[in-house]
């Protein structure tokens, strides 16, 4: 094979804690463009950022997971969005192709957990 390792992902995803309030929102692709005449661009499509939080206690769990999961869910952009916030708890931060980061702390890296071949 000859060529960049690329893998993109847009959008979000949500996973939730029922019994203990908690919440991670992560959104893919910090990937950005903007400009019309000088266009500028920042962040890469495989980089993603996350967050994990706590959250209002959730009532029902059905119609959170309609309003999460369903054709017609919440496209998140930035965290600043997140109305059900009581506190955030850490950051998630990596790529699909190098490195995943929660709260400063490496959990995977692909420089040093090389795959089996």
């Amino acid at each position: 094979m000859v060529g960049d390792r690329t893998i993109e992902a847009d959008g979000n995803i949500f996973f939730e804690d029922l019994t203990n309030n908690r919440k991670v929102a992560i959104i893919f692709s910090t990937y950005k463009k903007s400009g019309f005449f000088k266009k500028t661009e920042s962040g890469a499509r495989d980089e993603y950022l996350g967050l994990i939080y706590e959250c209002s206690p959730i009532l029902n769990p059905v119609l959170s997971a309609k309003n999460l999961y369903s054709k017609s869910a919440h496209d998140l952009k930035e965290f600043k969005d997140i109305k059900d916030m009581v506190k955030p708890i850490c950051e998630i931060t990596g790529s699909w192709l190098k490195n995943l980061e929660i709260d400063g702390k490496t959990y995977w890296n692909i420089a040093d957990h090389l795959p089996d071949r």
